[in-house]
Formats: C-alpha cells, sequence, structure tokens
C-alpha cells in the first residue's frame, strides 16, 4: 500500500513564487543608488554606508551585504589607499557654496604652500645635478668650544617681538636666519614666499635698551678632556686590538692616551639607580617634615 497525494487544482499553490521576507523593496534599493551616484569622482578614505543617510530621510537603513552588492556590482566602484593625502581638497570639494566661500582663503594658502614646496623641490634637484665644489675640513680644538649658556640668560633677552611690532609665534616660523657679521639679529620667515624676513633684535630689553655684549666674557665650554667611561675605553682599545684592525693604526696613539676613568670610579647602573634612589627618599622625608 502507498499513499498518493494528488494536487488539487482549485486551490493556490502558496510555496513558490514568493519572494523572500528580507528582501528590500525596490524603491529602497533606488534610494541606494541614488546615494551612490551622489559621490565624488575621487579616491575616497574611508568606506561609508548609507546608514545616517537613511535616518535623516526616514527611510529602512540598508545593511552592508545589499549596499556591498549595489556599489560593487551594479556601480562598479571599488575602494583603495590613495597614494597621497588628500583630505584637505577632498573634504572642500564636497562642502556646500556658501561654505567653500568661508574656507577659500584657508583653501588659496593650502595651494599656494603645495605650489612653494614643489618648486623647491625642482630646485633642490636641479642643484643636485650640478657638480659640488670640493669639501674642505676645518679642524676644531678644545679651546674652540664656548659655553653659551650665559649669554642666554644675560644678552639673549628677546626672542619673540619683531622690529615691526608682530609678535613671533615659534609654531608657525618656516625660516630662520642668523648672520655672522650681525649676531644679535636673528631672522626668521612664517611662510617661504615672503619677499622679506622679519628681525627680532635679540638683544633688545624693553624700551629700546640695547645689551651690551662682550665677547670676552664667554667661557670655555672645557677646560681639558673629558674622561671616558671605562666601558667605552674597552670598546676603542678592543677595535685597535682587533684582527684587523677596525681603527687605523695611525691613531691608536691618540685614542690610548684619552683619559679615561678606572674600574673605581665607574658607575654601574646599580650604582646610579641607588644614587636615585636615595635622593627620593630624602626629598620624601624632607616633604613629610
Amino acid at each position: 500500500s502507498g499513499l498518493l497525494l494528488q494536487k488539487v487544482d482549485d486551490e493556490e499553490d502558496k510555496r513558490v513564487h514568493q519572494p523572500p521576507g528580507i528582501k528590500l523593496s525596490s524603491e529602497t534599493m533606488q534610494f541606494a543608488e541614488e546615494h551612490i551616484n551622489s559621490f565624488l569622482g575621487v579616491p575616497a578614505h574611508r568606506r561609508q554606508f548609507v546608514q545616517k543617510k537613511c535616518l535623516q530621510h526616514n527611510t529602512k537603513a540598508i545593511s552592508e551585504t545589499p549596499y556591498g552588492e549595489t556599489l560593487f556590482k551594479k556601480k562598479n566602484v571599488g575602494f583603495h589607499v590613495p597614494r597621497k593625502d588628500q583630505c584637505w581638497c577632498h573634504n572642500f570639494k564636497q562642502l556646500s557654496k556658501a561654505k567653500k566661500l568661508g574656507g577659500l582663503e584657508t583653501h588659496n594658502l593650502q595651494l599656494k604652500r603645495k605650489d612653494s614646496a614643489n618648486k623647491e623641490k625642482k630646485d633642490d634637484a636641479q642643484k643636485a645635478t650640478k657638480k659640488r665644489p670640493d669639501r674642505h675640513i676645518t679642524l676644531i680644538y678644545l679651546n674652540d668650544f664656548y659655553d653659551y649658556k650665559s649669554l642666554k640668560v644675560d644678552v639673549v633677552v628677546n626672542t619673540n617681538k619683531a622690529e615691526s611690532g608682530d609678535v613671533l609665534n615659534w609654531k608657525e616660523v618656516k625660516w630662520l636666519r642668523f648672520k655672522k657679521a650681525t649676531p644679535n639679529l636673528m631672522l626668521y620667515k612664517t611662510d617661504f614666499w615672503d619677499t622679506d624676513f622679519q628681525i627680532i633684535r635679540t638683544t633688545e630689553r624693553r624700551g629700546r635698551i640695547e645689551v651690551a655684549v662682550d665677547k670676552g666674557t664667554c667661557p670655555k665650554a672645557y677646560h681639558g678632556f673629558i674622561p671616558l667611561d671605562k666601558n667605552k675605553y674597552d670598546d676603542i682599545m678592543s677595535m685597535c686590538d682587533s684582527k684587523p684592525s677596525l681603527i687605523e693604526s695611525t691613531y691608536h696613539d691618540f685614542y690610548k692616551s684619552l683619559p679615561h676613568k678606572g674600574e673605581q670610579d665607574d658607575d654601574s647602573d646599580d650604582q646610579t639607580l641607588a644614587a636615585v634612589r636615595a635622593s627620593l627618599l630624602k626629598r620624601k622625608r624632607k616633604k613629610n617634615n
């Protein structure tokens, strides 16, 4: 015996030809296409979906999958990382006309800086192709080093007030220049294309009073060779004694004669850490008392 199934012709079969329950309406997909068509034809920096746009227009939000199918299959749109940063120009092009007028000055300044940088790059490339002059080596001895800290405190009293009355903002400085003939003048530019340098008289106090500069009062930076740490000296000696020698034999006597600390003077990491710990404890006790 068996079971016989028979189709009843007068009843409609509802098992086929039914759209899936999660299928989006044609109006919703059309809205997604219109949003994609509104994209500018420039590379985007990050993937953005239409959920926010749907909420603004009181339309059912579209998930990533159908949105991606519309974006990639129908519109042939792709995403990639741009070779250079395009944030400023890309964002400016998407602004409304009113906002573009408000940011036009900043945008033009950005383009001017770009053109100036490209020009400098081109000039540097041309200079690199020219034959460079022969190099001259100037020997500097121990007595040629000076300690300029005292000059900074006693002589350099003005570092931000220009002759024109402008106050220097160090974050805006693009170019600094110092001349040997005028050591008391600091020249600066806030843009590379500025024709003239702004001038700051570093020795001028308030009230146009110049500080007298006595070049003979600048002390020497060193009064003798600074002793090397023992570990550093041993490393140099090992390079001299290596086979083949890493340092030419002509200079061996010089390096061997350098003053250096002995083992009893060598500050190890443990000794340094102990000294720091003792100093901190001393400060803590003083604060508590």
